[in-house]
């Protein structure tokens, strides 16, 4: 009646003493106690009778927002400060309903008002509002409106919203996220272990043989137990694991993904007004990472620039390698931040107050929300990836008293105080980290999908290309922290960039083209902008000196960039960053990243298209294979392909809807192809082939 299984041999003096060493068991049970915990519900052998919008206990989960959203009588559209209020229902007019609107910039209300509803059923009418106040700093505005029960009604209280709109009417800054740079230099110390960035109030340490932020200390407070670390693993939901076979968790467990640990392979400093530490390295689960011929593992740099501030701007740039590259999708593409677990408070900028993904979003609107790490959990029945934000402008997790650490950037967010969600079959069984909160800090996060259908392409994180974003970390004041707002200044620069589209060849060069932007409506002086051009890569001018620029003014720069002839090809990020002296004296940046494209070798001779390199690719069903048939969801499950009775030996195995881009470079005249339905499909279905070229 009682169970014991260890971990580790017991030693004979422990087998014959007749003591219980109980305390060293991975697993004891004593079938004779019996002890009432509580109650939960059951989800019995599978989630599909509980995998829904309502759970049993009439808990709303975060979807039926967007349910409301879709399911609403009473649409708005528009476009600027005219909009256009439809009647959906076939029988009922909108009398009892009343149109709000209010122009937001952050929690300021700049403009509001209301007015009666009044439409036929079916009925159409265009709303004018009046113009927004000037925003000489272009900062970031909302038109929100909503149709409104005021009095409520038989199934609702008084302001419910039946439907609403939401609408850009501003500009793309967003004030107080980067903080004025005093006068100064950081200094940097570096022994065989670390290297050390200090400056005034602040000490940042890099391990170098973890490769990554191991200390960040502000004013005497330490604000992580661990640095930026990546991340491309969720704890899969329920349609990964029922989605027709589809089994993402299975598929991402199998590459390692819920395992991953860092090499890093060099640590460079380079010192000045604004250090940078780069570290480069491969992340993999442990045995993982066996190139060239198999393992599955991330190429990674992490370049953190550490402003006199206290700011760090962390650039961070993603390869996936190997099995790694194969996968249909990642749950996401960022990285983690643990902090100390008195980090309760999380506030952020961006889309709420409910969880929301990329295909999920459109019921919850943008602002500024409040919350803290508990309640953001979602007490699905089987636990699993929850609390993602959308279109996520900054995100602080703090005390709420004395300070913390805040994000910013075009980001998804999320934090939990559970790393090893997924472990636990029931949400009774989850187990807290022990002393630290996870902070979610991500370029991309995979759609949701539905039941029974996957992620769509375009809401994925795909893992056949590279990535390069930038992100935005540095220290939250006391101020700040009791407020859930940041507090920097409340004007700057911004900048825009964008690049040559067309491929770029060995020796090639392309036109980057910057616009920097005085949001001040007094000038800001010593304005640069520069471009940082990855190894094999020239830049003219470097950097471009634009002088002095005056309030709400903006001026555009061509950065022409030339391409070495051993670089590799396909995509690859280039930083372009810009600076001024603000009319107060201190010093601002700003930064955006330009993707341009490396064309790859010329086909010579006869080419077989399965042995060319992708520009990209698309595949309706796993991966498209190379060689063989398409086989199912898995990477390298095709079988040889055989079409009408007749075997062929190359080719590519695709499932509709497929796109594979290939690069000829011009130089080939003729295209020759057998295409057809593999005969291990059966008779059934049929299929339009189509040959494209530019």
């Amino acid at each position: 009646d009682e169970v014991r299984i260890y971990p580790r041999a017991l030693t004979a003096a422990e087998l014959g003493s007749g003591a219980d060493p109980v305390r060293d068991a991975a697993l004891a049970l004593n079938f004779d106690a019996f002890a009432r915990s509580g109650s939960f519900l059951s989800n019995g052998e599978s989630l599909s009778g509980v995998d829904g919008l309502v759970g049993s206990d009439r808990f709303a989960q975060p979807e039926t927002a967007q349910l409301a959203w879709v399911h609403s009588p009473i649409r708005i559209t528009g476009s600027g400060t005219t909009l256009t209020v439809s009647n959906e229902r076939v029988f009922a007019g909108t009398d009892g309903i009343e149109l709000r609107w209010k122009i937001t910039e952050g929690r300021k209300t700049l403009r509001a008002g209301r007015q009666p509803l009044r439409l036929s059923p079916g009925g159409s009418a265009t709303v004018t509002l009046p113009q927004p106040p000037r925003n000489p700093a272009g900062a970031e505005r909302w038109l929100t409106a909503e149709a409104v029960l005021p009095h409520g009604a038989w199934y609702a209280r008084p302001g419910h919203v039946v439907g609403f709109g939401q609408f850009p009417v501003g500009g793309s800054w967003v004030p107080g996220v980067r903080l004025g740079e005093p006068a100064g230099e950081p200094a940097v110390t570096e022994t065989p272990d670390t290297v050390v960035v200090s400056g005034r109030d602040f000490r940042y340490t890099f391990d170098r043989a973890q490769g990554t932020l191991t200390s960040m200390r502000y004013k005497d407070a330490e604000l992580v137990r661990t640095g930026p670390e990546l991340d491309v693993w969720r704890p899969p939901i329920s349609n990964e694991f029922y989605t027709w076979g589809n089994a993402e968790g299975e598929n991402w467990r199998r590459a390692g993904l819920d395992r991953l640990a860092t090499t890093p392979e060099s640590v460079t400093v380079t010192r000045g007004e604004r250090p940078t530490v780069t570290i480069t390295g491969k992340v993999a689960a442990p045995g993982f990472f066996t190139p060239p011929d198999g393992g599955a593992w991330f190429d990674q740099t992490m370049t953190y620039a550490v402003d006199s501030a206290g700011q760090i701007e962390v650039r961070h740039q993603v390869s996936p390698r190997g099995a790694a590259r194969r996968l249909p999708y990642l749950g996401r593409l960022g990285y983690t931040v643990k902090v100390p677990d008195r980090f309760q408070a999380f506030s952020w900028y961006g889309r709420g107050p409910v969880e929301n993904y990329n295909d999920r979003k459109d019921g919850t609107p943008m602002g500024i929300w409040s919350s803290t790490v508990d309640r953001q959990y979602v007490d699905y029945y089987r636990p699993q990836d929850y609390g993602n934000h959308d279109d996520v402008r900054w995100a602080m997790l703090t005390d709420g008293r004395s300070g913390g650490l805040l994000v910013g950037g075009d980001l998804e967010a999320s934090v939990t105080p559970y790393d090893d969600l997924d472990r636990a079959l029931y949400p009774f069984a989850r187990q807290r980290n022990a002393g630290w909160n996870t902070l979610h800090v991500d370029h991309g996060v995979s759609g949701v999908g539905d039941t029974p259908n996957p992620v769509r392409p375009e809401y994925q994180v795909r893992a056949d290309r590279d990535y390069t974003y930038t992100a935005l970390l540095r220290p939250v004041s006391a101020a700040e922290a009791r407020g859930g707002l940041p507090a920097g200044p409340s004007c700057g620069i911004s900048i825009s960039a964008s690049g040559t589209t067309a491929l770029v060849p060995p020796g090639g060069t392309a036109t980057i083209t910057a616009e920097v932007r005085n949001g001040c409506a007094e000038p800001v002086d010593q304005v640069a902008a520069q471009v940082t051009a990855p190894s094999g890569w020239t830049v003219t001018p470097d950097p471009a000196d634009l002088g002095r620029l005056a309030g709400g003014a903006a001026r555009t720069v061509d950065f022409t960039v030339t391409r070495g002839q051993d670089t590799p090809h396909g995509r690859q990020s280039f930083g372009v960053s810009a600076s001024a002296a603000l009319p107060g004296g201190d010093r601002f940046r700003t930064a955006a990243d330009v993707t341009l494209t490396r064309a790859p070798p010329v086909p010579r001779g006869t080419a077989r298209v399965s042995s060319l390199p992708f520009l990209a690719e698309e595949n309706g069903w796993g991966p498209v294979e190379r060689d063989t048939s398409n086989g199912e969801n898995a990477a390298g499950d095709g079988r040889p392909m055989r079409i009408a009775g007749t075997t062929y030996e190359t080719g590519l195995g695709v499932h509709a809807l497929s796109v594979v881009d290939v690069y000829l470079g011009g130089a080939c005249t003729r295209f020759t192809s057998a295409a057809g339905v593999d005969d291990e499909t059966g008779s059934g279905g049929s299929v339009v082939f189509e040959v494209w070229t530019d």
